[in-house]
């Protein structure tokens, strides 16, 4: 009976091995399959990765023609400093920091009108050259918070309510 019970044990270890060995050559065939489509991929990352650096280098050298155009274009340092004022008071207008004065029109909405209309009108106005825009006494700056449509077709700007 003992070597019978020797004679199973030995069979389980043998059967047991087999199994083992067997679960080992797939796993190695699985992970040399997934090595290979790793490698594929990195390949082709790569390909794309130079050809983002390709074109980001022909872009710098676009931008680099362009600025030493505009380099050009500057004839002294006199017409580049009144160049930089003239932005620096452009942009002054634009932010609300610089009072405005002149000729404007003036717009009165007697109907509701969606808050996208609101938006769409003054980007009309700045197209059309303003260089500055006020509703109900609000300068428009980079600082306000824009146009929500509120319940009974009233539009909300800068927590004001706009009505017809």
């Amino acid at each position: 009976m003992q070597k019978n019970i020797q004679t199973i044990r030995i069979l389980a270890l043998i059967a047991l091995g087999l199994l083992v060995g067997t679960i080992f050559v797939f796993q190695s065939k699985s992970v040399a399959e997934a090595e290979r489509a790793i490698n594929r991929d990195m390949r082709i990352n790569i390909f794309k990765e130079i050809e983002i650096v390709h074109q980001s280098n022909n872009d710098l050298r676009d931008q680099i023609e362009e600025l030493e155009q505009e380099l050009e274009s500057i004839e002294d340092k006199e017409s580049a400093l009144e160049n930089l004022r003239n932005q620096i008071e452009k942009y002054s207008i634009i932010s609300g920091d610089v009072s405005v004065e002149g000729e404007g029109i003036r717009m009165i909405v007697d109907k509701e009108i969606e808050a996208l209309w609101f938006t769409d009108i003054i980007n009309e106005f700045y197209t059309a050259g303003a260089e500055a825009v006020m509703i109900n006494g609000i300068r428009l700056t980079d600082e306000n918070v824009g146009f929500d449509n509120i319940p009974n077709g009233k539009v909300l700007f800068n927590s004001v309510v706009l009505e017809a």
